[in-house]
């Protein structure tokens, strides 16, 4: 009595990556006279292989594919058993995708990183622009490794920013005497962070001092701000402060002798003054006249006070003489 043909045949089973190698056993076909798998001998194994090639063990870090699930172990008197290899299907494993910590930044002049929360290195890339130095608007995407997929649909990508750091530029200030040259006017930065000191685009100033603007405050303006590419600029505007000048020279007061007619007490004029009081007259007498720096100067000693000069008309020598008279006797 010949053995009847029985096929044991390993159930597909599917498993995700990384996980251990399992089964849901086998299916029977072959059995007579209502027997069961209880007639057989031995304990049913399995293994689990690679399909073409030299074949290698599957172990929970094998990639994700198909496999053999490979059944043995059992034997019997009256059944001739064929062993039907299943198939182990490993699919890729779902992970969840990451989340931004943070999406705004401020440049620092170091580079920095975008963060996430719930990034895995191992079952994760991201793309190069997670790390920036400069200011700007910036894409990240993180895409899954070989043997994992996200468990939930649709591409995993971040828009995240660097601002422009705060940054003073402050115009220059001068003080100048009435009649000096025009300054060079210059900018002077507060914020830099990392040395930097180019602008894209070059500030240029202004003011309406020139070398006749009497003393006074006058504004440096940015009439071009600075522009750099880290930073977003405030400007300060700067002060030309005119003084007066040195140069006044004081007057010289002389005293004459009257003529009859009109004459000046001032012998020598002064330079930048101006002068009040009696200057000229024609009678004898004493006049005074004061001398004061005009608006734009003052005295050699840089004071500004008004001076008084005193000066006279000496009256002209007369001489009345009586005349010679002859009378008679009586």
């Amino acid at each position: 009595i010949a053995k009847a043909p029985l096929t044991v045949t390993a159930r597909t089973k599917s498993i995700d990556f990384g996980a251990a190698a399992a089964n849901d056993g086998v299916e029977y076909s072959g059995f007579v006279n209502g027997e069961t798998e209880a007639v057989l001998s031995g304990t049913l194994s399995y293994t689990y292989l690679t399909i073409g090639g030299t074949p290698e063990p599957y172990t929970p870090g094998s990639p994700i594919g198909t496999y053999h699930i490979v059944p043995a172990g059992l034997t019997s008197d009256n059944y001739a058993i064929t062993f039907q290899n299943g198939s182990l299907k490993v699919g890729a494993q779902t992970i969840d995708k990451p989340q931004a910590v943070n999406r705004t930044y401020t440049y620092t002049g170091a580079e920095q990183t975008f963060e996430l929360t719930g990034f895995n290195a191992e079952q994760m890339e991201i793309s190069d622009n997670s790390r920036q130095t400069a200011a700007g608007t910036y894409i990240v995407t993180v895409t899954p490794k070989d043997n994992y997929t996200w468990s939930t649909e649709g591409n995993c990508s971040f828009e995240w920013n660097i601002g422009k750091a705060a940054l003073t530029a402050e115009a220059s200030s001068h003080t100048v005497a009435y009649g000096d040259a025009v300054p060079t006017y210059t900018v002077s930065y507060r914020g830099f962070l990392n040395g930097e000191e180019t602008p894209t685009t070059a500030p240029v100033l202004s003011a309406t001092y020139t070398t006749t603007s009497i003393p006074g405050m006058y504004s440096v303006i940015f009439t071009t701000d600075p522009e750099f590419a880290n930073y977003t600029v405030t400007t300060t505007a700067g002060l030309v402060t005119v003084n007066r000048a040195t140069g006044a020279t004081e007057p010289v007061a002389s005293d004459c002798a009257y003529t009859g007619n009109e004459q000046t007490g001032v012998s020598q004029d002064g330079t930048y003054v101006v002068l009040g009081g009696v200057t000229r007259a024609t009678g004898a007498g004493n006049y005074q006249f004061t001398a004061t720096p005009d608006s734009n100067h003052t005295w050699s000693d840089g004071t500004t006070e008004t001076k008084i000069y005193n000066w006279t008309i000496a009256k002209a020598p007369l001489t009345v003489t009586a005349r010679t008279k002859s009378i008679d006797f009586g």
